[in-house]
């Protein structure tokens, strides 16, 4: 049997989607990946993995970039003629997914992540966005044999509104899983509170309210120690730029840490996880956070809520960084709680939410697609 992945980055399959490859590979799946994973060939061929070059285009791009990019998905769609397509990410289902109708892939499997940037973008530029996405799904779910998976509720239903519910066949599926294994429980580190922020520099993660939280806690002269860790996105139209980040450091509002290689050590170094984004699919950090049994912060928009329940953390209002900054001294000024928040977080996690859990929930989607189950 053959399993072909689709994929927007190589670094996001081996950070997100690398747990779901295995399972399937360990099943008895012979297992591709197709995207920009040219740089990536060694490290899937030494898992066992076919590697497949295909372009991907990010936003809206241009014309003939975008027509190259089927172009190339549409030729590996058809020389591997997989038992199984998985597309995953909200672009790569809308821009892509038609393309492997065309091709008459047997079966696929559409995994929305997120419904990002086209659906929280504003005016006219957002509503080109959602009417391509929009268009795309529609004509990705009149394949004959298609499964549309989301991460949350509230994203499954927000898209069933634009077009007939009969046409998408969907399930929930939270996420992608966390390794509880490579994530474990550890003692919060010595020093001062520290409340980290992981995550792209953009707009829509809640950059500029953890900021504005950052500052009504000096102006309250609180001792909280916050941390920004992640990359600026140029790519992205709502990245922050290098300058605006620097001048909060600067002004002692935040520490940078940048990118990290190693989000395990990153956390271990937090006492509490914080994301106050806009919408998520179902957020891997808090997962991640959660898995080694720490508090989280996150605010009240679909798939952060999905993480973030009554009894291991805080969800606040979006847009309400006095909200954000009196959670954090709450966290901060309490071990007790922080440190029953944190054995709840774990145990969701052990729960619902492990990467082993999640993979068994995929290749049961896999056998049912194909009529195994």
């Amino acid at each position: 049997m053959k399993l072909l992945y689709v994929v927007n980055q190589a670094d996001t399959f081996f950070t997100h989607r690398l747990p779901w490859a295995r399972a399937a590979r360990d099943a008895g799946w012979s297992v591709h990946v197709a995207g920009p994973v040219e740089d990536a060939s060694p490290r899937l061929r030494a898992e066992g993995f076919v590697p497949l070059a295909v372009p991907f285009v990010r936003g809206l791009g241009g014309v003939g970039k975008q027509a190259r990019a089927a172009r190339a998905a549409f030729d590996v769609f058809r020389a591997v003629d997989a038992d199984i397509v998985h597309l995953v990410g909200t672009q790569v289902v809308a821009t892509l997914g038609p393309v492997a109708r065309l091709s008459r892939a047997r079966h696929v499997v559409a995994s929305i992540t997120g419904l990002g940037h086209a659906f929280l973008t504003p005016g006219t530029k957002g509503a080109i966005l959602r009417a391509i996405t929009v268009s795309g799904y529609a004509t990705t779910a009149r394949a004959p044999k298609v499964a549309f998976v989301f991460q949350n509720r509230d994203d499954l239903e927000h898209v069933r509104g634009f077009f007939p519910t009969r046409r998408l066949q969907a399930e929930i599926i939270p996420g992608s899983g966390v390794d509880t294994q490579a994530f474990r429980v550890t003692p919060e580190p010595e020093g001062p509170t520290t409340f980290v922020l992981a995550a792209r520099l953009l707009r829509e993660k809640g950059i500029a309210d953890f900021i504005e939280a950052a500052r009504l806690l000096r102006s309250r002269a609180h001792p909280a120690r916050l941390v920004l860790v992640g990359d600026l996105d140029p790519g992205n139209p709502s990245s922050f730029q290098e300058n605006e980040v620097r001048s909060w450091v600067d002004l002692g509002l935040v520490e940078w840490w940048g990118y990290s290689k190693d989000m395990a050590a990153t956390l271990a170094r937090a006492h509490v996880v914080v994301l106050p984004s806009f919408r998520e699919g179902l957020p891997k950090v808090l997962l991640e956070g959660a898995a080694m049994a720490r508090p989280l912060i996150a605010t009240d928009v679909p798939g952060c809520r999905d993480v973030v329940r009554h009894d291991n953390g805080f969800l606040v209002p979006l847009g309400a960084p006095d909200a954000l900054a009196n959670a954090i001294v709450r966290l901060s000024d309490d071990p007790a709680l922080r440190r029953a928040m944190g054995a709840a977080s774990r145990m969701l996690v052990e729960r619902e939410l492990s990467a082993d859990i999640i993979s068994r929930r995929y290749l049961a989607t896999y056998a049912r697609l194909m009529g195994h189950a």
